[in-house]
């Protein structure tokens, strides 16, 4: 985990996923960049002349962030993006061009003048990137990781590749992997074997396997469980056209990123 993108809004919200980002990265060694995106807006089809005062304002609010950041880090090298463009777009791209290994983003942004595009964004991004992203809470507080809660449909994990995010993180920090299979009938909970045996080749570290049966909603299911075992990140793998393709539509992704109390890493199978 060499690279974190971290896109900031300058709100809040924003600054603590930076913080969360920040000290991920002094765990792992990784370099920081941080970017804000801003969008030019139209009004009755003539664009707005701000563009040097929106820039100008982002440039001083990022030498203030630079800032924030070396005193929550200073081992952590720093680099900083401020582009103008579809926020959503332009963190995608970046992160595809200049390989970024994971993304750490906010779940709520600013109001007002700045920026809005934290909490929508994040399901823009999640749905349109193949770089695993962490996905922070509003008002969550950094803590070491020792649990991790990784719910599990049907699907076949694509390769080990997949889950390398998740076991570079368990074996940083020890932590302990509760995994949470999942379906309506118990048909759908039986067959688990060729995941198992992807994660018992590439996790040498503490896995306890659950599994539940029933018709309530799966988000509910999933924090449930994740409380029940104080989790401190929950693991989704994204595929379309499947079970997780499903629970990644526009309802179910914003109930999860903008009601989970625990962090989201996820993982997208492309198989």
């Amino acid at each position: 985990m060499r690279k974190i993108l971290i896109p900031i809004d300058f709100s809040n919200n924003s600054l603590r996923a930076m913080e969360y980002g920040i000290k991920l990265a002094e765990e792992f060694g990784s370099s920081v960049t941080l970017l804000n995106s801003y969008e030019m807006h139209q009004k009755g089809g003539m664009i707005i002349s701000m563009r040097t005062p929106l820039r100008d304002k982002a440039k001083e609010r990022m030498h203030e962030v630079l800032n924030i950041a070396q005193e929550i880090s200073s081992k952590v090298i720093f680099h900083s993006l401020i582009l103008e463009g579809r926020p959503a777009f332009e963190i995608v791209q970046t992160a595809k061009v200049d390989a970024y290994d994971l993304i750490v983003m906010g779940t709520k942004g600013a109001n007002g003048l700045e920026e809005i595009f934290i909490g929508s964004v994040a399901n823009e991004v999640i749905t349109n990137t193949k770089i695993p992203v962490i996905v922070i809470p509003s008002e969550y507080e950094y803590n070491t990781t020792e649990t991790v809660v990784f719910p599990m449909s049907d699907d076949l994990i694509a390769d080990a590749n997949v889950i390398l995010p998740l076991n570079a993180i368990i074996k940083k920090f020890n932590a302990a992997l509760e995994i949470y299979h999942f379906g309506r009938t118990h048909e759908q909970v039986e067959d688990l074997s060729d995941n198992l045996d992807i994660i018992d080749d590439s996790i040498d570290y503490s896995v306890t396997y659950a599994y539940g049966i029933g018709s309530e909603d799966v988000n509910k299911r999933i924090q449930d469980f994740a409380s029940s075992k104080k989790a401190d990140l929950i693991c989704l793998i994204r595929k379309k056209r499947n079970l997780w393709g499903k629970l990644f539509s526009n309802s179910v992704t914003s109930t999860q990123t903008f009601h989970s109390k625990k962090p989201l890493l996820i993982l997208h199978n492309e198989s």
